[in-house]
């Protein structure tokens, strides 16, 4: 009975471990800021499900380059729970920069009226 025991835990840790450990040395990659960073948040997003804040950290690094992978990314952040006010600047920011001024005015406009105005929006809205 303790054999089968030891043999169902050894082939939980044998299925779960590697998939991990993939998953944080893809973080551990996004973290050096190279120009793949957002693609490793994302995977890492993708396997560490328990960490849905990299969404947002994806939908960041792609801001500049990428406004509709960010666009995507930050929404998904946003499903999730996990999109910060700078998260929902930067989205208004992806908007404006894929030509959907309309959605951008409205990402800045609800954070100014929520009272969570990061310094950025008041510009870009005037």
């Amino acid at each position: 009975m303790k054999r089968n025991w030891l043999i169902l835990l050894a082939l939980i840790l044998l299925i779960t471990v590697p998939p991990a450990l993939t998953g944080y040395n893809h973080l551990k990659k996004a973290e050096s800021a190279t120009p793949e960073s957002s693609r490793d948040y994302e995977l890492a997003a993708k396997i560490l499900f328990w960490r849905p804040e990299l969404y947002e950290k994806a939908g960041l690094a792609a801001a500049e380059g990428d406004p509709q992978r960010a666009i995507g990314l930050l929404r998904l952040a946003r499903q999730k729970g996990q999109l910060s006010p700078a998260g929902r600047a930067a989205l208004g920011e992806a908007y404006f920069a894929s030509g959907a001024d309309a959605n951008a005015i409205s990402e800045w406009e609800s954070l100014l009226n929520e009272g969570q105005e990061t310094g950025r929006i008041g510009p870009r809205l005037a």
